[in-house]
């Protein structure tokens, strides 16, 4: 005689994620839009530099190109750490709630900073 019935689950239930269900499309907008608004406001500094002559004139102080993009490179990476932690602590407070936070916030930084020699080339 074979007996059957129902046992309890051995895991916790399913709960629903209200952030993963209707704000996937949003999020991925919000990344998108936080590491661009850099980029856009660094191309925008190049190109005022340009129409100022501001690297003719640094040229002539005597001051390096290499001194030139290594500044412009320091306050875009400062930028880009801060915006990468930000992104860090909302992706993985809803999406990834178990993986590494430097992992996560390592791979935002070197996503932006790959982003940089693009604005050079731009300019």
């Amino acid at each position: 005689v074979v007996a059957y019935g129902f046992a309890p689950m051995m895991y916790e239930p399913y709960e629903v994620n209200i952030l993963g269900e209707f704000g996937d499309v949003l999020l991925g907008y919000f990344f998108l839009l936080s590491v661009l608004l850099p980029l856009i406001t660094l191309i925008g500094k190049f190109m005022t530099d340009k129409i100022t002559r501001m690297r003719e004139s640094m040229k002539i102080m005597g001051i390096n190109d290499s001194t030139y993009f290594l500044s412009y490179f320091l306050s875009y990476a400062a930028t880009q750490l801060v915006v990468s932690f930000g992104c860090t602590a909302i992706i993985k407070s809803t999406i990834f709630p178990h993986s590494n936070y430097f992992l996560v916030a390592t791979f935002f930084f070197l996503f932006g900073i790959s982003i940089y020699p693009f604005a050079i080339l731009v300019w």
